[in-house]
């Protein structure tokens, strides 16, 4: 997807991309994942996340602190390597794994401007206002 540079093309775009995700979650990582020089080869990269609030469900199972796994499959995905980060993300895949692809969380975004906008409508579709603390996925 090109960048998105207008406030329709960002309220869209949080649209379906909402519609994509398969969970839509708060949480907080309790393991991160082992990239550059801490990488083993052969390993995938995957980050255990406690589940804060769950927005979007998947099925049975993921509730509020339960663990998810979520693994870095290539550059499109997000890392998760920080211990105590707190985010709201949208995630694809399913149990036992899911990923966080960063095109899904609003990495097409122009600016800042639609960046929020993108995350305000991301609010309103999941019902629940964003609570503070939580890290913005575009810094990762």
């Amino acid at each position: 997807m090109g960048p998105i540079r207008s406030e329709t093309g960002a309220l869209e775009y949080a649209r379906q991309s909402y519609g994509l995700a398969a969970l839509v979650v708060d949480a907080e990582v309790e393991a991160p994942m082992h990239l550059g020089d801490d990488w083993k080869e052969g390993l995938l990269p995957v980050a255990r996340l406690r589940v804060l609030r769950v927005l979007k469900p998947s099925g049975p199972g993921i509730v509020e602190d339960s663990m998810i796994a979520v693994a870095y499959l290539d550059s499109c995905s997000i890392a998760f390597t920080r211990v105590g980060q707190r985010v709201r993300v949208l995630l694809g895949g399913g149990a036992p794994i899911f990923v966080a692809d960063s095109g899904m969380n609003g990495a097409a975004i122009w600016d800042a401007k639609l960046g929020e906008l993108f995350d305000r409508e991301i609010d309103r579709l999941a019902g629940v206002p964003r609570p503070s603390g939580l890290a913005p996925l575009g810094a990762e």
